[in-house]
């Protein structure tokens, strides 16, 4: 069971720790582009303007009580966003 509580879990850590150690080596360590790990609420800083990510691709996995609205601006300004089911940001899937 994984439980976070206003903190971090320590797997997410020990990713970071890891991801570091190999860019030192030299290896590429981010080749999926940019994720959002989080409650899709507008406070946490969605884009409300096209100019905000104009270019950029972005995946979002999570829900929230404002995620009917996030999506349907990004989908307005025809933001390059793929929204998916929340999950763990720990998930072995995001960080190979």
């Amino acid at each position: 069971m994984i439980c976070n509580i206003h903190g971090v879990n320590p797997k997410f850590l020990e990713i970071g720790e890891r991801m570091a150690a190999e860019k030192e080596g030299g290896e590429q360590k981010f080749s999926k582009g940019a994720y959002f790990l989080g409650k899709m609420v507008w406070a946490k800083g969605y884009p409300k303007q096209k100019n905000e990510l104009d270019g950029f691709k972005l995946d979002v996995y999570g829900n929230g009580e404002d995620a009917h609205e996030v999506q349907n601006t990004a989908k307005s300004l025809e933001l390059n966003v793929k929204f998916m089911k929340g999950m763990n940001y720990a998930d072995d899937s995001i960080h190979g």
